[in-house]
């Protein structure tokens, strides 16, 4: 069965909010960190553009009305400028559904794309 590169981006933002609600994730992340994360836990060997492009892609169309910030795979992920930096920064945070009104006790499903 074939990986695909967004399938590896999930499973490492799953994997770095599974004991905390959010962190702070630069470019440089996706440039060093996910192809080894990649390599080691797929066996999968892409370049970093690879996983820019796709980390580009994923954000543009899971952006949200308001600018910066887009929600993907209950993941919420905030453009954050950090002072005298020219990197690019994330907050990646669990992303809850609010929830619904219940008719006769029973939720009403929402989906996010």
């Amino acid at each position: 069965m074939k990986v695909k590169v967004a399938e590896i981006i999930k499973s490492f933002l799953d994997s770095e909010l599974l004991n905390r609600e959010n962190f702070l994730m630069g470019n440089h992340t996706i440039q060093f960190d996910l192809p080894k994360y990649g390599k080691v836990q797929y066996g999968i060997p892409h370049n970093p553009e690879t996983y820019s492009r796709t980390w580009r892609i994923i954000r543009a169309d899971y952006e949200t009305e308001e600018e910066g910030i887009s929600v993907w795979e209950k993941i919420k992920i905030t453009e954050k400028s950090k002072e005298k930096s020219r990197e690019k920064h994330f907050i990646i945070e669990k992303f809850y559904l609010p929830k619904q009104p219940s008719i006769i006790g029973l939720t009403v499903p929402t989906t996010v794309r």
